[in-house]
């Protein structure tokens, strides 16, 4: 299946695939980045099969993988979660080409506001 193209503008900023058996090829799908080096998952613990196929495409495909994993449901939804997930970034010193977002809608709305609120790039210069 096509994935599904969210662009701003004339840029393509995500591209979003739905398919039976994905998860299996997550690595081959990311576009090829030569900065990007290290990916970090974000997820729920409901989800922890799932994030475990995510994570061996990924580092099949050569990146150097981190899974943090956020509360359950609306335990999620707070800004000290977001502000840890910051932190852990900010430590890995990780940019915006290094997260992947996957879970229940909580993960991808928190994934949303870091990468918009904070428009971040640590990635070491």
């Amino acid at each position: 299946m096509a994935p599904i193209v969210i662009t701003e503008g004339d840029a393509v900023v995500s591209e979003i695939y739905i398919e039976r058996g994905i998860l299996t090829r997550a690595g081959s799908l990311m576009p090829p980045n030569p900065e990007r080096r290290r990916v970090v998952v974000l997820t729920q613990p409901t989800v922890t099969g799932p994030v475990e196929q995510v994570e061996r495409s990924l580092s099949d495909a050569g990146n150097q993988v981190t899974v943090i994993t956020l509360p359950d449901g609306d335990a999620a939804k707070s800004l000290s979660v977001v502000e840890s997930v910051v932190r852990d970034l900010n430590d890995l010193t990780l940019g915006r080409a290094d997260m992947a977002a996957r879970g229940l809608e909580v993960v991808p709305s928190i994934a949303d506001t870091i990468l918009a609120t904070t428009r971040m790039d640590v990635s070491p210069k």
